[in-house]
């Protein structure tokens, strides 16, 4: 397993579709934790850290859901990353 690393955009997209699996009010509250004012570097190192916090954490739903909100600003934002260097 490897940990703290950057994410390819295929894998953001698969992490920020897990918000659909809340309702529509938490969904928003998560999303308003992350302003997006920060550079792409801050967010995809932010990202990463969540990452390897939910797989220590043996996979910590609150965890899972802010690895899930940090994802989707990154996707909506436009901030992928083209090339992984996550292996799968």
């Amino acid at each position: 397993m490897q940990y703290d690393s950057r994410y390819d955009a295929n894998r953001i997209r698969q992490f920020a579709s897990q918000l659909s699996n809340l309702g529509e009010k938490d969904r928003e509250f998560l999303k308003s934790q992350f302003d997006g004012t920060e550079s792409a570097d801050f967010y995809a190192g932010m990202l990463a850290a969540f990452a390897t916090a939910y797989q220590i954490s043996n996979q910590d739903r609150l965890i899972g859901l802010c690895v899930a909100a940090v994802s989707d600003l990154i996707e909506s934002k436009e901030m992928l990353v083209s090339e992984p260097n996550v292996p799968d």
